[in-house]
């Protein structure tokens, strides 16, 4: 039907035009998430085909794994048009061609179902079609009804190859899809936006996608970028930096809307990116019998901390190979911890700088004189920097308990250099 006949009816028709290269990618892209559900995924036309027989058990049979699928078609924001399960790839294929989506387990069921399907159903050219159609052929029962020599003469090899290879009388190898080394997924927008929500509501479809990449690899990733394009070119970038490895999209979603909560959009935005650095094979972590927080719990909270305040606002602290002990650490991720800071001898707490004590009859005072309970431990170290000290390291306590690291110099007079907690 012309398109101007096609108006004429429909006045509130909607007109999509092709585009086969963005279709191509749409469809790579669905192949890289649906390799969470099995290695083996191959392009076929306009669809995939997912060899799920060895992945039944691990999903809790057919029903649940289907289930899984088209939640998650829905959640990456596409609706699934038609789905089949059939013994062999074409099998399954033209049943989803014709829409009989009721699962064929045997390959000695399959003769019936797939005789009673139209021969629509069929990869053909069109006039090869029609020419079915005139000598009475309706349907795929009706075509292997007629002789093979016939058939093959008058209208291809092609056609009867594609039923040989559904009925599994004859091979049917498929190529295998292989996914890239990094992530990389793209969004346009429905419109140019400059709220917050309308980005995340697309960055949740994205990191589905990714979360779907990851799992199939088995990997995990620990900074992932969103890349906010502009109409007028360009684009900003919102880089996120875990502590750890993961591939859990709906900590990574929270991770980058308290980001995004932080900060106004300069500019509008029309498209999203979600790309990827080196994806590392991700170590499984096993539950308890009760179940209970997981593994990571304690890294997640320091992450949202970290994401709402600010990367500066929550460090750790690791040691360094130096005696002085004012120089023997240093400021770092949370959890990135490289040599210990105290083996028990030493505070924890240090004094920004070391304070002068009074002595009274060769010992320090605070409050009244201190007691000296271990020690000396002499510190003689920075000759090398011009920032050379000498000192001999006590731990001190007074009358009420508490506990003082305290140092004496090469001049004898006494510090407070760091407290016991």
């Amino acid at each position: 039907m012309a398109l101007p006949a096609a108006r004429a009816l429909l006045p509130e028709l909607t007109i999509h035009h092709a585009d086969p290269e963005q279709d191509r990618a749409t469809l790579e892209r669905l192949a890289c998430w649906a390799g969470q559900f099995t290695s083996a995924v191959s392009l076929a036309g306009e669809g995939l085909l997912l060899d799920i027989a060895g992945s039944l058990r691990l999903f809790g049979g057919l029903a649940p794994l289907l289930r899984q699928v088209r939640r998650g078609v829905r959640r990456l924001g596409y609706r699934l048009g038609s789905t089949a399960v059939a013994p062999t790839p074409q099998g399954a294929w033209l049943l989803a061609r014709a829409g009989d989506g009721r699962p064929v387990l045997e390959v000695g069921a399959l003769s019936e179902r797939i005789g009673a399907l139209p021969v629509a159903a069929l990869d053909v050219a069109g006039d090869v079609r029609e020419r079915l159609a005139g000598v009475g052929v309706r349907t795929i029962g009706d075509l292997l009804a007629l002789p093979r020599g016939g058939v093959v003469k008058r209208f291809g090899a092609a056609v009867l190859d594609q039923v040989d290879r559904a009925l599994g009388s004859a091979p049917d190898p498929r190529p295998l899809f292989v996914p890239p080394d990094f992530f990389s997924g793209r969004l346009a927008l429905p419109a140019e936006v400059r709220e917050v929500e309308p980005v995340l509501f697309g960055l949740r479809r994205l990191l589905t996608e990714l979360h779907g990449f990851l799992a199939a690899k088995g990997q995990g990733v620990d900074t992932v970028t969103l890349h906010l394009h502009h109409p007028e070119g360009g684009g900003t970038p919102v880089i996120l930096t875990r502590l750890a490895l993961t591939r859990d999209d709906r900590h990574l979603f929270g991770l980058f809307r308290e980001r995004l909560g932080r900060q106004k959009l300069a500019k509008s935005v029309d498209a999203l990116a979600l790309t990827t650095g080196e994806t590392v094979p991700l170590a499984a972590h096993s539950l308890g019998l009760f179940g209970g927080a997981p593994p990571d719990a304690d890294g997640q909270l320091l992450e949202r901390i970290r994401a709402r305040l600010g990367e500066a606002a929550v460090t750790g602290i690791h040691g360094l190979a130096e005696h002085r002990p004012e120089r023997a650490w240093q400021p770092c991720a949370p959890g990135l911890r490289q040599l210990p800071l105290a083996d028990g001898t030493r505070p924890l707490w240090l004094l920004r700088e070391p304070r002068p004590l009074p002595a009274a009859g060769g010992l320090p005072c605070r409050g009244g004189p201190l007691t000296l309970t271990a020690g000396p431990e002499r510190i003689e170290s920075g000759w090398w920097d011009g920032v050379d000290v000498t000192r001999d390291y006590y731990i001190a306590r007074h009358g009420r308990g508490g506990g003082y690291w305290v140092f004496r110099d090469r001049d004898g007079a006494w510090f407070l250099h760091g407290v016991f907690a």
